[in-house]
Order: structure tokens, then sequence, then C-alpha cells
């Protein structure tokens, strides 16, 4: 049975707002109103080892360092 995927309203819809706060900052873009009060630096939002979740967040290098980085990595590949 193949499952029907719900089309959201608006493109708003496909991300976390986490996810539009980090990409609005990479473009350096203004944040959408779900975004702007969200620090994707904050030690909560980052990325834990075992997040199942899908929802790209910054995540620090494994070498413990990469800050400036983060951001460009979670935004480009490879």
């Amino acid at each position: 049975m193949t499952e029907k995927r719900k089309q959201p309203g608006s493109k708003a819809g496909l991300f976390h707002p986490v996810e539009h706060a980090i990409l609005a900052d990479y473009l350096g873009k203004a944040r959408p109103a779900c975004a702007r009060d969200i620090d994707p630096y904050a030690k909560e939002e980052l990325q834990p080892d075992n997040d199942q979740s899908g929802v790209v967040r910054l995540r620090i290098g494994q070498d413990g360092y990469g800050e400036e980085f983060m951001l460009r990595n979670s935004v480009t590949p490879g």
C-alpha cells in the first residue's frame, strides 16, 4: 500500500523552524517568524549523535572544534 504524503500549504511547512534559522543565516536573509527566536548554536539545538528525527541541525566537528564551519557544513553537501 502506497502512503500518500500530505502536501504542505506553503513552503514554510517544508522545514523545521531550526532549519529555517540555519538556512536564513547561511543565505544572509531575514528569518521567518517561526525562526526569529531560535539560536541554532545553543546547546539544546545542536545535533545529538543519536538523533533520528531527520531535522538538519548544527553539529560540532568530531575534533570538538569548528564552530566557524558549523553553519556552512550543515547546508553544503559533503
